[in-house]
Order: structure tokens, then sequence, then C-alpha cells
């Protein structure tokens, strides 16, 4: 809901929609459709602006509920990474105190908060290499010769990248919600391809298969 109610609230400052039934109609549809990796839109919301379209990049990392069939991070990930971090922090200035990392009243053991971090590192480094890897393939004069900068051939690799490794299906600019994959290279499809099937698999089990210790008897 503070989603919502932020790109309502900025885009009725920027005009982006024409009253506020409008805006709490198309933006609530949008963040919802993005949190649960739906693909859907029913407004083109690449022409928000900077600020909503940023959100719902970064709404792009977070999926639905323990359990759901949603793509992404699951929202309780977010929750056990703020609670290792604040804990963390803690320790840091009270490095005596032991402090275990609870959600309600159930314990979270160490080992959970330890795969926690290293599953939010794994999505950032694949993210990272994914995204330097569509920009080397992508030639410039894709976005060049159709009059748009390379700044925001960036930013439509980010999002691809983003996109498609959580499973959301539309991402910004030359990807948005009108928009396809059709301009992108072979190379570069087969790469997103890639990322689809590592965030639906949650990665891990996809990483397993290419280790050799897994195939030995």
């Amino acid at each position: 809901m503070l989603s919502t109610f932020a790109v309502v609230l900025f885009g009725l400052g920027h005009g982006d929609f024409a009253n506020i039934s409008e805006a709490i109609r198309y933006s609530l549809f949008q963040v919802t459709s993005i949190l649960t990796n739906t693909g859907f839109g029913t407004h083109d919301f690449d022409q928000w602006n900077e600020f909503g379209r940023g959100l719902l990049f970064l709404l792009m990392f977070v999926g639905g509920c323990a359990g759901s069939t949603s793509c992404s991070l699951k929202v309780i990930r977010h929750i056990i990474l703020w609670k290792v971090l604040c804990r963390e922090v803690e320790n840091s200035y009270h490095p005596t105190v032991v402090r275990p990392i609870r959600i309600g009243s159930d314990r979270v053991g160490d080992e959970i908060g330890n795969h926690v971090l290293f599953y939010f590192g794994l999505i950032l480094f694949t993210f990272v290499v994914s995204w330097l890897s569509l920009i080397l393939i992508e030639p410039d004069a894709a976005w060049t010769d159709a009059g748009l900068s390379l700044q925001e051939k960036l930013i439509d690799c980010a999002s691809g990248v983003g996109a498609t490794l959580n499973g959301v299906g539309p991402g910004l600019g030359t990807i948005g919600a009108t928009k396809n994959y059709a301009h992108f290279q072979p190379a570069s499809k087969l790469l997103l391809t890639f990322l689809m099937l590592l965030g639906r698999l949650e990665m891990i089990p996809v990483i397993v298969l290419f280790m050799p210790s897994f195939w030995r008897r």
C-alpha cells in the first residue's frame, strides 16, 4: 500500500494521471501486477515519472509470500534479511549481546540467516554479471538509431535482466508494457531465457547441476 500511495502521489504531481480515481486504479493494479509477477498491464507505466518507474523496478525484486507460485525474492527473505542486518548493526556497538532472529514467536536458526544472505548476494552477483553481459552483447546502434541515448540502453538492459530474472515480464523503455524483446540479439535472448529459468527455479537447483561433485557416484 505504501508503494501504491507513493506512485499515486508522484504520478499526480507529475501529471501522469488525469484524476485521483484513475491514479489509484492504475497504480494499485500495476504495483500488484509487478509484485505478483503476473506481467499484466492496464496502463503504459513506461510513460510515468522517473520515481514511479524506478519504484516499479525495485518492486521487481520483491515476490509473493512464502509458498506462493510467484517468482522473485519472497517477502519472508526480505524480512529475515532486515532482521539479520539490524542484528549485525546492533552487534557493532553491543558485541556481547546475543539476540536470536525471530519470526513471530519462532526462532530462526543462524544457518537460515546465512542462507538468506548468500541468496541475496547470489542474486546481486547474477544481476550485475548479466546486466554487463547484456550491455556488451547489444550494439549501441540499436538505441541511437531509434533516437535513444546510451543511458537509456543501460536502464533498458537493467530492467530486462530484472524482469526476466524475477519472472515479471515487461521491463522499462524498449521492453516496456507496450513493447517486447524482439529487437534483442539472439545471444541476448538466450541469456534472458536462462535468467528466466534461474528465477523460476530459484537458482540453487540449476547451479547444483553444474557442480561436478553432484554427478559423482
